[in-house]
């Protein structure tokens, strides 16, 4: 029996508008305790702010002030919540669909008075059952949560994402590790072509994500530095404002060089501020760097893929070049 019947009791008996996009929860998917008690629709913005700013800080994931709008904005109807019938909201997950190839699945949070009763879960199988289309899920799995999504929803692990944290210091300028042989110029966001930083974050993160993007880079107490040679874009980052210092995210380089470069040009910004990195083990020199840096781990998360291995292979193609990912949470 579907929550549809329930609420159609309840429309025609208090006179309730109910939203129209609603997604009903079949019991299958739910024990016969908790059977018609939730349901789910598409997050509103203020619902969502919440989620990042308020649920986000008490898993202690230190979320940035201002990025609620551009997770949101990168894909509107993808963000959603499980709610009681009082419209209390219970969990949320967000499936951002990048184009028809790949989806990103993240923002994943239950409130911890409703855990470990498989209402979660619930949120989960509604959410996939939409992207039965899609030919590539990803997702970062907090250690804990790895063996789950691996046995309950068929994502594989592939590698690890480590957290660097730690505070910037001007005189690991004067490292000799920074000494580059060859300088690229460094520009700033007034200075940039933002459609080719598009393209450019598009060749490494594989998708364009035009709207993400234009929203990311205009965030307030954000700061971007991009170099070029021959004036194409070879690298670029972005430090915005977090609940706990900054974080450099994305941070994409063509290579070492290139990298250590821009990393020169933010230091001498953000010295004795706290940083943080969110870097792919696979890239032994994002990991070298950001220990050079001074930086340290503080946790970590397995990238997980769920689809073809020829997608997943081309996802990561330019994994090389990602010295940051731009959010855990998104991809």
């Amino acid at each position: 029996m579907y929550l549809l019947t329930m609420l159609s009791l309840i429309n025609k008996r208090v006179g309730i508008e109910l939203p129209s996009k609603l997604l009903y929860i079949n019991q299958k998917h739910i024990s016969s305790s908790i059977e018609n008690n939730f349901f789910v629709r598409n997050l509103k913005l203020f619902e969502f702010e919440k989620v990042i700013t308020e649920w986000s800080k008490k898993e202690g994931w230190n979320p940035g002030l201002y990025e609620y709008l551009p997770f949101y904005n990168a894909c509107q109807d993808g963000h959603k919540g499980l709610f009681s019938n009082d419209n209390r909201l219970i969990a949320s997950l967000s499936a951002v669909r990048y184009d028809k190839e790949f989806v990103f699945l993240g923002m994943y949070i239950v409130d911890p008075n409703y855990r470990e009763q498989g209402i979660g879960n619930t949120l989960v199988r509604t959410v996939l059952e939409e992207l039965e289309d899609g030919s590539l899920l990803g997702i970062n799995g907090v250690t804990q949560q790895v063996g789950n999504y691996q046995r309950k929803y068929g994502f594989v692990p592939y590698y690890n994402n480590f957290r660097f944290s730690g505070v910037f210091r001007d005189q690991t300028c004067k490292n000799l590790f920074f000494r580059s042989e060859k300088k690229f110029k460094i520009i700033g966001r007034e200075s940039l072509d933002i459609n080719q930083l598009i393209d450019y974050d598009a060749s490494v993160f594989s998708h364009v994500r035009e709207g993400f993007l234009r929203k990311w880079v205009e965030m307030p107490e954000s700061y971007l530095l991009a170099a070029t040679e021959k004036e194409k874009i070879c690298g670029y980052g972005v430090v915005s404002k977090s609940l706990n210092g900054y974080k450099l995210a994305p941070f994409f380089a063509k290579n070492e060089e290139v990298a250590k470069n821009l990393c020169v040009s933010f230091l001498s910004k953000f010295s004795g501020e706290i940083m943080q990195m969110d870097i792919p083990e696979t890239n032994q020199s994002a990991v070298a760097l950001a220990i050079r840096l001074g930086l340290f781990t503080t946790f970590k998360t397995e990238r997980m893929y769920k689809g073809p291995e020829r997608l997943i292979k081309q996802q990561d193609e330019q994994i090389n070049q990602v010295y940051a990912h731009t959010t855990l949470e998104l991809g």
